[in-house]
């Protein structure tokens, strides 16, 4: 595990966790996927994308969930596909969703 990558994997070994602990990326998880900028690896490799397809989204300063709403739905799209670090992050994030529903908005 690199640098800033702890709470990926957290979240990738969820089940595996004692339940305090489960409790407590559950609830940063939650938080993360209605506030985009808690997660870093996608403000770090989706910047572009978020300015090139979200901007409207970027512009209001609104995020419930509808940032990775908004990146999700344009992930197939040519320039997206060829974005392996932000595609990554976006089926990360669909990944760690399918796990536990309370993480998707």
């Amino acid at each position: 595990t690199g640098k800033g990558e702890e709470m990926l994997c957290l979240q990738e070994n969820l089940e595996k966790l004692q339940q305090h602990c489960k409790d407590a990326v559950s609830s940063y998880t939650e938080e993360e996927a209605a506030h985009i900028e808690l997660n870093p690896v996608v403000m770090t490799v989706c910047g572009d994308a978020m300015q090139r397809h979200c901007a409207e989204l970027l512009k209001s300063g609104k995020d419930e969930g509808e940032m990775m709403e908004c990146l999700i739905s344009y992930k197939n799209d040519p320039d997206l596909r060829a974005d392996v670090k932000c595609r990554a992050a976006i089926e990360h994030f669909q990944i760690i969703s399918l796990k536990n529903y309370h993480f998707t908005y």
